[in-house]
Parts: C-alpha cells; structure tokens; sequence
C-alpha cells in the first residue's frame, strides 16, 4: 500500500468537551517503505501523538522480570500503551522524532 501524504484526526476530549483537529504531513516523516512496519496514533488530551512500530522484533526475548521492570518505569498513557511491544522498535514521527528509549543504542539509528 502506498504511504499516504496526510494524516487528518479529529477528535474531542470528553472532559473538556472541546473539539480538535490535526492534520500531519507524513510524507516528510515516514521512512520510504513502510513494509513490515504500523502506523500508530495516540491522543492525551489536546494533543496528538503519531508512532512507527515495526513488526519485527529488534530485542530479544526477555525475561518476566525483564519485562515487568521496564513496564514498571512506564507511567503515561502512551507508554503504557506500547508496553506490549517492548521488542519492537517503535519511533515517535509527531510532533517531534523520539526513539524508543529502551531501545539499545545500536539500534537508535
């Protein structure tokens, strides 16, 4: 499937009841290919957060304990929505490009 130029979300915040709108330029932020690899948007609030996930994993498998430690650090509703890809890669395109912090720096690139 072809990458799409835009991304256009709206949405209302229930507690405000104020509604927003965002559209994001993804040409300028998504890699060439999106083979093997999610577009994925989370919204707090006011504002709008945009990932790429890959389906490959780029960690190995980790221990229970491993994996409860990390998620234990996880404390805002976005990273605890990724909790469950802790072996991917997962890349933070909008609003600004943030790595995977867990991610080892190897694959920081």
């Amino acid at each position: 499937m072809p990458v799409g130029k835009d991304l256009y979300v709206k949405w209302r915040d229930e507690a405000t009841g104020k509604v927003y709108e965002e559209t994001v330029d993804l040409k300028s932020r998504l890699p060439f290919s999106m083979d093997k690899q999610q577009l994925h948007f989370i919204i707090e609030g006011a504002q709008l957060f945009v990932y790429v996930i890959s389906y490959e994993p780029v960690r190995d498998v980790m221990s229970s304990e491993e994996a409860a430690r990390i998620r234990s650090t996880h404390k805002t509703l976005r990273q605890k929505v990724f909790s469950f890809k802790l072996r991917n890669r997962v890349i933070q395109i909008y609003p600004t490009k943030l790595i995977d912090p867990h991610l080892p720096s190897q694959f920081q690139k």
